[in-house]
């Protein structure tokens, strides 16, 4: 009741229609208008930056010496993961899978041939498919 008591006196309209006494209904319509219009904008804002953080594999034109000693060039696919990043080389452009250990599918693209590198900011295992090859992939 507090709560209510202090929405009325900061709002002037509420206060109005407090004081004439047949307003209270009409207040607490007002306050729950608010609570739903407030609730509404947390969740669009809440979708926005979960849409604008999916992941997308980037071209890597110099990578560092560790991966390049990590990687086998003469497999037709390749996979290393370094620093956060999962780089994969490809002779051939591929279709690239990522999977949650659930099996939940987190990312697919088509990926052309060369080394590229998926940044993924959440710990855990995963399973990543690229073409014919199927790797479990820690982070």
């Amino acid at each position: 009741m507090l709560n209510f008591w202090y929405f009325c006196r900061s709002n002037k309209a509420a206060w109005q229609l407090l004081r004439t006494g047949c307003g209270l209904r009409r207040c607490f319509g007002i306050m729950k208008k608010i609570r739903r219009i407030i609730l509404s904008l947390v969740l669009l804002a809440g979708a926005a930056l979960a849409a604008g953080a999916a992941p997308a594999w980037e071209e890597v034109t110099t990578p560092g010496q560790e991966v390049v000693r990590s990687l086998d060039t003469d497999q037709p696919v390749e996979t290393v993961v370094r620093d956060g990043y999962i780089y994969i080389y490809s002779q051939r452009p591929v279709t690239v899978k990522l999977f949650s250990i659930l099996g939940q599918q987190i990312h697919q693209e088509n990926v052309p041939a060369g080394i590229h590198r998926l940044r993924i900011n959440s710990k855990g295992i995963y399973i990543l498919r690229a073409g014919s090859l199927t790797r479990r992939v820690t982070i």
